[in-house]
């Protein structure tokens, strides 16, 4: 199972008392350091906050000190907007925290109001700044896009500017436009992330690596390069009408479709020379894209997870034992309750089956499928049973939520959703080769690939009205998260989301290619 981002709202901050109460600083710097952690870019050190009395810019980054010094008029504003009051807070933070990490950053300050009339700002900085901190705050739970335009509107009241034109501070209008510039742009990454992720869930990989290539222009974050990483590693394992791979990683979703796949029983025969190039590419692009999120935060133990799972599918096993022994070992023993460890484990378990080393394989594996994660302890008992039982004769027996005696498609009568006159369409130019066509209907959205002009894959996100039972064994969804799980039956073209053991909503596809090859 993969690591993709599972958003959730920093609950403690949302308590009135601790909001309204007299610890300005420290909420201030809590919703900093959330926005700092979710950023992932550790190679600048965090920022401190300052609460000043000045009433002139709202807030400001002094890249000296590495400070951002937030005026108190500024928060008053912010605690004016009542529920929605750390929104409003986390934005102007997130907008000054991106300041701190712009590598094109020369200014010795920035001001948030002055945007860019002040300091030789650039608007192009500016901006980005915006999107990047819009960005930034809904990945950290936080709905700053909402109230975007009442903020701008509060800030110049407050701020006695309004209409008035004055030359060291943008007009309120040009502030609004560009305001509304970057509501579209963040609606267009977030819509793009979301439909990413999902696209990850029901295994187009192929589908979902351009979204968030086009998110990484915008917005340099750890969890979007993993996600890259993780797509092209998977895209690169399901290559081929053959399995190839018969043990199971702890990093795959549906790994259903891999092992359904015929074996040959015969190394990587399954692939052709050319098939085998282009597998390698897709490992070494996924192996750079890791090192990026190991870079930008050192403690972020998925990279390390991932890195040496890379190693063990190219073949490097030396070096993969090398990086375990002199490195992830002594993690490992130190937290061996973590998840993330017993990932790293579970891979390491696989290494030493790969070098003939069976029985401590076996051992590691009997060992993590005792453990009270079900998702990894159904993979472990999986991978021992291709280990003791031969890797044909395993392979070959069906597994699934599809494959489950009684299942049949879950009949929702909202869900046959048609298009009609009233549909509304745009389009999402991501490249010269790869256009998505979006229609919107009244509970629901379909997007159409288009690769070089040709169709790829249609897929239709449908939000369900209605609560509908859905208590499924968890062990058979694709994606086990927190908050939601993913049942995907690939032959119907169908993956269901699934929140609390309710329905949550559904996932509609067809892809136009042979999604084999």
């Amino acid at each position: 199972m993969v690591y993709i981002r599972n958003l959730s709202l920093f609950l403690i901050l949302m308590l009135p008392q601790f909001v309204f109460g007299k610890g300005q600083l420290v909420v201030s710097q809590n919703v900093l350091d959330r926005l700092y952690q979710v950023h992932g870019y550790f190679n600048t050190a965090r920022p401190k906050i300052e609460l000043v009395k000045n009433k002139k810019n709202v807030a400001v980054y002094i890249k000296s000190r590495n400070t951002i010094q937030l005026e108190l008029s500024a928060y008053n504003l912010c605690i004016a907007f009542g529920k929605d009051s750390l929104d409003a807070l986390s934005f102007i933070l997130a907008h000054e925290l991106v300041h701190a990490l712009q590598t094109s950053n020369n200014l010795p300050k920035t001001s948030f109001i002055a945007y860019d009339k002040t300091f030789k700002g650039s608007l192009d900085m500016e901006r980005d700044a915006d999107i990047q901190g819009v960005f930034i705050s809904y990945l950290a739970g936080f709905k700053s896009i909402k109230i975007l335009p009442d903020l701008i509107d509060r800030m110049y009241e407050v701020y006695g500017i309004n209409d008035k034109l004055i030359k060291a501070y943008p007009s309120k209008q040009e502030r609004k436009l560009s305001a509304q510039v970057v509501i579209q742009q963040v609606n267009d990454l977030i819509e793009l992330f979301e439909l990413a992720n999902r696209l990850t869930q029901i295994s187009a990989y192929q589908s979902a690596i351009p979204c968030l290539e086009y998110i990484s222009k915008y917005y340099q974050g750890k969890e979007i390069f993993n996600n890259l990483g993780v797509n092209y590693v998977l895209l690169g394992m399901n290559m081929g009408k053959l399995q190839g791979e018969a043990l199971l990683f702890p990093f795959e979703l549906d790994w259903n479709l891999r092992i359904k796949k015929p074996k040959t029983g015969r190394g990587d025969d399954f692939l052709s020379p050319i098939d085998l190039l282009i597998q390698r590419k897709y490992y070494l692009k996924a192996q750079e894209y890791f090192k990026i999120t190991k870079r930008l935060d050192p403690t972020y133990y998925w990279s390390d997870l991932n890195l040496f799972a890379i190693d063990v599918l190219l073949g490097k096993l030396d070096v993969a034992q090398g990086y375990y022994e002199s490195y992830l070992q002594a993690q490992c023993t130190a937290n061996q309750e973590s998840e993330i460890f017993q990932k790293i484990k579970f891979v390491y378990a696989i290494l030493l089956f790969k070098k003939d080393e069976i029985e401590e394989a076996k051992r590691i594996l009997n060992f993590i499928s005792t453990q009270n994660n079900p998702y990894l302890s159904h993979m472990a008992k999986y991978n021992l049973n291709v280990i003791s039982n031969g890797q044909i004769e395993f392979s070959f027996k069906s597994s699934g939520v599809c494959s489950t005696p009684g299942f049949k498609l879950v009949d929702i009568p909202d869900t046959e959703v048609k298009l009609t006159k009233i549909a509304t369409m745009e389009w999402i130019v991501i490249d010269t080769a790869f256009q998505i066509e979006r229609k919107m209907l009244p509970n629901s959205m379909i997007y159409t690939f288009f690769e070089n002009k040709e169709k790829s894959i249609t897929i239709q996100k449908i939000n369900i009205s209605n609560k509908y039972n859905f208590n499924i064994d968890p062990n058979l969804s694709s994606y086990l998260g927190k908050d939601e799980s993913v049942y995907h039956c690939a032959k119907d073209g169908i993956a269901y989301l699934v929140r609390d053991g309710f329905l949550n909503g559904i996932i509609r596809y067809y892809t136009y290619y042979d999604n084999t090859l």
